[in-house]
């Protein structure tokens, strides 16, 4: 896909749900759960974004909420893993969502820049 001067290859790897000892508070009535996600800059540009506002999770329930974690496979770090990413470099980092307990995940999408021009979506499948 076309972002601002750069080309990016995104994949949705995996959903984790729910996402088991992260230390992640959800709220009352809700789970935690994890998206994996890798980009590859195909340049020419630099890619420098925030996962959290390129990454959204839509629900039977409506859209979730980011999510902190603490711990585990889906920490959430200090420095976006989609922060500065030169062309040729490829990241794989996770973001986390927070769901409503009845609710299942219904499809993840990628806005580059966080603008919803441009954006692709992938269907969360049940294993």
């Amino acid at each position: 896909m076309h972002a601002r001067g750069e080309t990016l290859a995104v994949t949705v790897t995996r959903m984790i749900d729910p996402l088991r000892g992260s230390g992640a508070a959800a709220p009352p009535g809700a789970r935690v759960v994890g998206v994996l996600v890798r980009i590859l800059n195909h340049g020419p540009g630099v890619y420098d974004s925030s996962a959290t506002g390129d990454f959204s999770l839509r629900s039977s329930a409506g859209d979730a909420s980011p999510t902190f974690v603490p711990q585990g496979i889906c920490q959430t770090p200090l420095r976006d893993f989609d922060n500065e990413i030169s062309p040729g470099e490829e990241r794989s980092g996770c973001v986390a969502f927070a769901l409503p307990a009845g609710a299942r995940g219904l499809t993840v999408r990628f806005s580059p820049h966080g603008s919803p021009n441009g954006s692709v979506a992938w269907v969360v499948r049940s294993a």
